[in-house]
């Protein structure tokens, strides 16, 4: 492939991939962003949806009020009196107050006197027996102990919501006691909601609840705003964005889900910004990548490949006294003067080369027997260094454990249990030291002879490794003294629990030569860092506690701190 094609195939590879990756991360990220900005935009639309909505409903309160503190509805409740019915609540009132319901309750929660007006039909009407069963059923709504105490919001009814006030009725003073509530409302309808819409400058929708259609979008925001979510947004389409949240009676419980219909003219727009900004990016990237590819064509590439036309003649020709010419002062021709004084190395070794080959073939022949030497020497090295690393090991075992148990020794016991120590001290964890004595080797070695006491303490030691835990230390110090360090321990419950297991295995008669030796142990214990800091306060203070264990009957042990409370009792 000529230079000049792969060139041009690099930098061409180059702009695409730089060019593809702005575009997928700008593409993506600004979309991200741009549709973050909308959910925050539908939120805060929602909020103010809501808010407006609330200022609705309390508006409510205003009407309530006025009759509520009045001494007319006050002793109304006490005679009522027909004059106060014809002269205040006509069709006038409610037609003024845009109200459907007025409702007297007595300070017991029931109803004392009602009406009811269809706005729309200009009539009385029923009074709505559910709703009036619903207030007296619940009576938190209707009843009153505080004179300041107000209650407002929805109510939904059968299939009909409600916009109900509660106040308790008190005298034009403000005073009691209260004569009993009443309360007002007006059937939120769809003519609220359209009024909610000019007021929010959105379409507005409201769906009751249990939902009734079968409708995915509402389903997936009604779960969503379930599961603890104030306000869901959701894409309708390109041009729309709906916002959804719950809507809540007198009582707090969801009653209905409020739907607002947005355009959704800001992430349009970035849409369009995105574009705009990419066909630029791309515009620019072009137009560098054939600036680039003039430029290096021009100073570079027809240069370096009219230097390879005149290397090539040359190497064909094996015309190695001939010279490259060419015109310039920087880095080509500063690479055609090193070609030249190369081909002026190559001139005169070309002649030293044939001397230096016959030359060069004696040394190999004597370079050949060398090495068969030195592989040889090598090969005997290697087996000196073998035979010391096990030489090593056999040291080490002789230095650091016994010799007839093949347990730790004391050296080995001392530098482990030091690290423990400081590890224990780092992690704030307990230590527990068991200095643990044979109470009949020397009986053993009596009767039986070394040889059975020797296999005797060579057991305890096997027992002793399977009995413990894989992070826990055991050592042989001399004679019938064993000794241990229990690692990461909790409390005393834990060292018990493990010492028990421990005198268990010990303890189990064994059989050795025909011989059943029934072996008994002492034990005593102390406790890092609450007995000694150190690994000498340690041993000393287990190696006293085993001889407070050893005045017990076999199997027994003792804490050095029990020796303490004992010595302090006494």
């Amino acid at each position: 492939m000529k230079l000049r094609l792969k060139v041009l195939i690099i930098l061409a590879s180059m702009w695409t991939a730089i060019s593809l990756v702005v575009f997928v991360y700008s593409k993506y990220t600004l979309t991200h962003n741009y549709a973050r900005l909308e959910q925050e935009e539908g939120i805060n639309n929602l909020k103010q949806t809501s808010k407006t909505l609330t200022s609705m409903i309390s508006a409510l309160n205003l009407v309530n009020f006025d009759w509520s503190q009045w001494n007319d509805a006050y002793y109304f409740m006490t005679n009522k009196n027909q004059a106060f019915i014809k002269s205040n609540l006509a069709f006038t009132f409610f037609e003024n107050a845009k109200i459907n319901l007025i409702f007297f309750f007595t300070p017991a929660g029931k109803l004392f006197y009602g009406l009811s007006y269809d706005l729309s039909a200009k009539k009385f009407i029923p009074i709505p027996r559910d709703l009036i069963n619903y207030l007296e059923i619940n009576k938190s709504f209707i009843t009153y102990t505080d004179v300041k105490a107000n209650k407002v919001g929805l109510l939904k009814i059968a299939h009909n919501y409600l916009v109900l006030s509660s106040m308790p009725i008190i005298t034009s003073q403000g005073t009691g006691p209260i004569h009993g509530t009443l309360v007002m409302g007006y059937f939120f309808t769809g003519e609220q909601l359209e009024q909610l819409s000019d007021i929010v400058n959105m379409k507005v929708s409201l769906f009751p609840l249990p939902l009734n259609r079968p409708d995915a979008t509402l389903t997936t925001a009604y779960a969503a705003l379930k599961k603890g979510s104030d306000y869901y947004i959701a894409a309708a389409n390109q041009d729309y964005l709906y916002g959804y949240t719950f809507i809540c009676d007198v009582n707090k419980k969801p009653i209905g889900m409020l739907r607002i219909t947005m355009p959704r003219t800001l992430y349009q727009e970035g849409l369009s910004t995105i574009d705009h900004y990419l066909a630029i990016v791309i515009s620019m990237g072009i137009f560098f990548l054939i600036m680039i590819w003039f430029l290096l064509k021009i100073f570079v590439l027809d240069r370096i490949i009219n230097v390879s036309h005149q290397v090539t003649d040359i190497s064909s020709k094996s015309q190695f006294s001939h010279r490259i010419r060419m015109a310039g002062k920087d880095e080509i021709e500063t690479m055609v003067a090193a070609i030249n004084s190369l081909m002026e190395i190559i001139e005169l070794t070309q002649e030293q080369l044939k001397y230096r080959i016959v030359q060069r073939t004696e040394e190999l022949e004597r370079l050949s027997q060398l090495n068969k030497n030195l592989y040889t020497e090598m090969s005997h090295q290697k087996q000196i260094e073998s035979q010391l690393r096990e030489d090593e090991k056999v040291l080490r075992q002789m230095a650091y454990y016994d010799a007839l148990t093949r347990l730790p020794n004391r050296l080995f016991f001392i530098e482990t249990l030091q690290q423990m120590i400081t590890q224990a001290s780092l992690n704030g964890t307990h230590l527990a030291m068991l200095f643990l004595d044979a109470d009949r080797l020397k009986s053993i070695n009596d009767t039986y002879g070394h040889m059975i006491g020797d296999a005797f303490l060579k057991h305890t030691g096997q027992r002793l490794k399977h009995s413990l835990r894989k992070n826990d230390l055991v050592a042989r110090l001399a004679g019938d003294e064993f000794i241990i360090c229990l690692n990461e321990i909790k409390d005393k419950n834990h060292i018990n629990k493990i010492t028990e297991t421990v005198l268990s295995h010990l303890s189990m008669p064994l059989s050795i030569d025909h011989i059943i030796i029934k072996p008994t142990f002492s034990v005593g214990i102390s406790i890092y860092p609450n007995d000694g800091t150190t690994i000498e306060e340690l041993e000393k203070h287990a190696d006293l506690a085993m001889y407070y264990a050893k005045r017990q009957p076999g199997n027994a042990y003792c804490y050095y701190d029990e020796i303490n409370n004992e010595a302090e009792t006494s």
